[in-house]
C-alpha cells in the first residue's frame, strides 16, 4: 500500500482498476467530506439561534402576559351562601363587598293550549298567524295542509320561528285529554313577551291561538335583584354589568330582606402563577446560555456556541433588567427580589411565592407598578428587548441566521463544485485505465504471436 492510502493488487495477473480508481477519488474526495462536515456544523449552530429565539419568545409572551394593568391582578370572589346566586370576577374587577338580594329571577314566557284527546288529528285546519313580542319584529308563522294536527302547529313554529319561540307538544297522562301544545320563548326578561295574533286562519286554529293567549302558565319578567339597597333590573339571571368587572348568575330568590354577602377581593394565587411562569422562561434563556459555555471531560468547549459574543449580551441584558431599581412609588417594593424574585450568581431567578403575596398585601399599587408600568416596569423593558432582539428585519438573531446561511451556501458552492470535478476526473480515470488495459491487450497478443513464430 502506498502512502496516499491506494491499494494496487494483482500485478502478476493484471491491475485492479476499479479499486485503484476508487482509491484516487476517496483521496480526491476529501475536501468535499470536509466541507460538508463544516456545513453540518454550521446547521447546528444555526439551529441552535433558532432554539434561542424560540425561548427568547417565550419569555416575551409571559412578560407580555404580565405587562398591562388590566390584565396583572386578578381577583375572586367569596360568597356567605351559595343557594340563591355565584359570581365570577374579571380582571376589571375591584375588591369590596356587596350585600345582594335576590327578589326575583328572570323569565321567559310559557303559553299553553287546553288538554286535547289526540295529537295527531287533523282538525284544527290552515292559515297565517303572526307572534308578536314585547319589543322587535313579529314572526309569521303559515300552517300548511301537512301541519293540522298539534304536533304539526309545533313542527311548524319550530322551523319559522328563528330560534325565537319553541314548541312541542306535552303528554301530561291527565286522563283523556292528556297532550297540550306549549309555545316558549327563547329568552327571559319582560321584552320576550308574545302575543297570537290570528290573520287568516281556519276556526280550528283559531280556536287553539286563542287558548294560547289566555293560558299564560309563565309571564315575562325581568330579574330584580338589590345591590347594596339599590334595584337593579335585568332580562337576563346573567348580570354583568350591575358591579364593574363581576358576573351574578342567579340562581334561587331570597326570603324577604335576606341578602347575600358577596366578597371581591385580588387572587394572589393567580397572580404568583403568572409570575412563575415569567420566571421560569427568563430562566430557561439563562439556562440555555450557560448550556453552551460547558467544557467537556476533555477540557474542550462541549457546543459551537462556547464564548459566543451574542449569547454572553444577550444574558448581559436581561440580568441588567431584571437586577434594576424600578419607580414604584414605594422604595421598599422598588425590585425584584423585594418582592420574593431573586436573583443567583449565575443569573437564575428564585421565586418565593409567599413573600410575593405578602408585598401584594401590602402594596397592590407598587406591586403592580413593578411589573406593569408602561414605560420602565420589567415586563415592558423584558418584552421590548426581547422584540428587539428577534426583530424579522434588523434584529440580532436575524443577522446571526443570515450570516450561517451565508456560510452555509458558500458550503453548497463549493460542495457542488467539488463533485463535478470528482465527476470529470472519474471519466479520466476510467478512460486512461481502459486506454492502458487496450494497450497491454495488443501488446499481450503481440507477444502471444511473436512466440508461435519462434516454435
Amino acid at each position: 500500500m502506498s502512502s496516499s492510502g491506494i491499494n494496487f493488487s494483482g500485478l502478476a495477473t493484471g491491475l485492479d482498476t476499479k479499486a485503484i480508481i476508487q482509491a484516487l477519488m476517496a483521496v480526491e474526495r476529501r475536501p468535499i467530506t470536509a466541507l460538508e462536515q463544516k456545513k453540518k456544523s454550521l446547521q447546528g449552530e444555526r439551529n441552535l439561534f433558532g432554539t434561542l429565539e424560540t425561548k427568547l419568545r417565550e419569555l416575551e409572551t409571559k412578560a407580555n402576559a404580565l405587562k398591562t394593568a388590566s390584565s396583572f391582578l386578578e381577583y375572586k370572589t367569596a360568597l356567605d351562601k351559595e343557594e340563591f346566586l355565584s359570581a365570577t370576577a374579571s380582571t376589571a374587577a375591584s375588591a369590596g363587598s356587596y350585600d345582594i338580594e335576590v327578589v326575583d329571577l328572570a323569565k321567559g314566557q310559557v303559553s299553553t293550549t287546553l288538554g286535547k284527546s289526540d295529537k295527531d288529528a287533523t282538525t284544527y285546519g290552515t292559515g297565517t298567524f303572526a307572534i308578536q313580542f314585547a319589543e322587535g319584529a313579529p314572526l309569521t308563522i303559515t300552517i300548511g295542509s301537512a301541519d293540522q294536527t298539534l304536533e304539526g302547529i309545533a313542527r311548524a313554529i319550530n322551523s319559522q320561528g328563528q330560534g325565537k319561540v319553541t314548541a312541542q307538544v306535552l303528554d301530561t297522562g291527565a286522563g283523556t285529554n292528556r297532550y297540550q301544545l306549549v309555545v316558549n320563548s327563547k329568552d327571559t326578561g319582560a321584552k320576550s313577551a308574545f302575543t297570537f295574533l290570528p290573520d287568516t286562519v281556519s276556526p280550528g286554529l283559531d280556536g287553539l291561538l286563542t287558548e294560547l293567549n289566555a293560558n299564560k302558565t309563565t309571564t315575562a319578567s325581568d330579574a330584580h335583584i338589590k345591590v347594596n339597597g339599590i334595584s337593579v333590573y335585568r332580562a337576563s339571571n346573567s348580570i354583568g354589568d350591575a358591579i364593574a368587572g363581576v358576573t351574578l348568575n342567579l340562581k334561587g330568590k331570597n326570603t324577604a330582606g335576606q341578602t347575600t354577602k358577596l366578597t371581591v377581593s385580588t387572587d394572589t394565587s393567580a397572580v404568583a402563577t403568572k409570575v412563575k411562569e415569567f420566571v421560569d422562561a427568563y430562566n430557561a434563556v439563562v439556562d440555555f446560555a450557560k448550556e453552551q459555555n460547558v467544557l467537556g471531560e476533555d477540557n474542550k468547549p462541549k457546543s459551537a456556541l462556547f464564548g459566543d459574543s451574542t449569547l454572553a449580551t444577550i444574558r448581559s441584558q436581561l440580568r441588567g433588567i431584571a437586577g434594576s431599581t424600578f419607580d414604584t412609588g414605594d422604595q421598599a417594593f422598588a425590585m425584584l427580589a423585594q418582592v420574593g424574585v431573586k436573583s443567583d450568581r449565575d443569573g437564575k431567578l428564585t421565586f418565593e411565592q409567599a413573600k410575593f403575596e405578602e408585598a401584594v398585601g401590602k402594596s397592590e399599587r407598587a406591586v403592580r407598578a413593578l411589573f406593569t408600568d408602561t414605560t420602565s416596569g420589567i415586563s415592558v423593558r423584558i418584552a421590548s428587548t426581547i422584540k428587539t432582539l428577534t426583530d424579522a428585519v434588523d434584529g440580532v438573531i436575524k443577522a446571526r441566521r443570515d450570516g450561517y446561511d451565508r456560510l452555509i451556501q458558500s458550503a453548497d458552492r463549493q460542495i457542488a463544485q467539488g463533485e463535478r470535478r470528482l465527476e470529470s476526473y472519474e471519466k479520466y480515470l476510467t478512460n486512461k485505465f481502459a486506454a492502458m488495459e487496450n494497450l497491454v491487450s495488443r501488446l499481450n497478443a503481440q507477444g502471444g504471436g511473436l512466440s508461435a513464430l519462434n516454435r
